[in-house]
């Protein structure tokens, strides 16, 4: 009992240290302190566990932040399988894992599959949920490299209302929707639309 709260007190804070290494950009040592935290936290509770999962999904980000994707979409999906298990196919945790599932997948240039997941994000979230303008981002850029311009628009509109709704006019989050916005109107053959779009994202 008392090596199994130390393997899992170090393994925290193994995880707590990794997300700060995250945060500064430092993503393969994060990516050693998250293994060496999940070897540690297994050893306590098992395979398969919330805590397990969320290393999983810790993991995938960082292998993801250093472009190395069939690895991060393996940690995700491990991540994802976790958390059914214990929160069922209709959490809106399970949107998390899918929309980074969808987000590699769209790295790999896996389009059809990265929107399927997307959408199964979307889908789980009410309509009231902030997560909504990012997935909903997510889903315009995905259609965009599709070569769906015109079907982008209303995702990045949505998103953009989203978070002028919960954030105010002028909040930084808006300049991405701006940007891609202007990306969609330019390859719509609407550049005067898509020059006032930069100025937004500008003034902002």
């Amino acid at each position: 009992k008392i090596l199994g709260k130390e393997h899992f007190e170090i393994g925290s804070t193994l995880h707590s240290i990794a997300q700060i290494q995250m945060y500064l950009g430092q993503y393969p040592q994060a990516q050693q302190l998250f293994e060496k935290a999940l070897r540690l936290q297994e050893h306590v509770l098992g395979r398969n566990h919330p805590h397990i999962a969320m290393l999983l999904h810790s993991i995938g980000q960082s292998l993801m932040f250093q472009r190395q994707y069939p690895q991060a979409l393996t940690s995700f999906q491990q991540s994802l399988s976790i958390k059914k298990e214990f929160l069922g196919d209709t959490h809106p945790e399970i949107s998390i894992t899918l929309h980074a599932i969808g987000q590699v997948l769209s790295s790999m240039q896996q389009y059809g599959p990265a929107l399927e997941s997307c959408q199964q994000a979307l889908a789980l979230l009410e309509v009231s949920h902030p997560d909504r303008a990012v997935l909903l981002l997510s889903i315009g850029q995905i259609l965009e490299r599709q070569g769906n311009s015109e079907g982008a628009l209303p995702y990045f509109y949505q998103s953009l209302e989203i978070k002028k709704a919960t954030l105010g006019e002028n909040h930084p989050q808006m300049v991405a929707d701006f940007h891609a916005l202007a990306q969609s109107l330019r390859t719509l053959g609407r550049p005067q639309e898509a020059l006032e779009k930069l100025h937004q994202a500008v003034q902002i």
